[in-house]
């Protein structure tokens, strides 16, 4: 139960900072987005899940 309510925490935030990409100006805050990102991915990869795609 906690492992698929993390892999749903996970997809949520991913799916969240994409879409701040999609709508921030902002280069400091872009480039904030794509350190979380990055985090999300390596996390991901560590638990076994499969990659969003945007």
């Amino acid at each position: 139960m906690e492992k698929s309510f993390g892999k749903f925490i996970h997809h949520q935030n991913v799916e969240n900072y994409n879409r701040l990409l999609r709508e921030t100006p902002d280069a400091t805050r872009r480039q904030t987005l794509m350190t979380l990102l990055a985090e999300e991915a390596a996390a991901g990869r560590e638990q076994g899940w499969l990659p969003l795609r945007s």
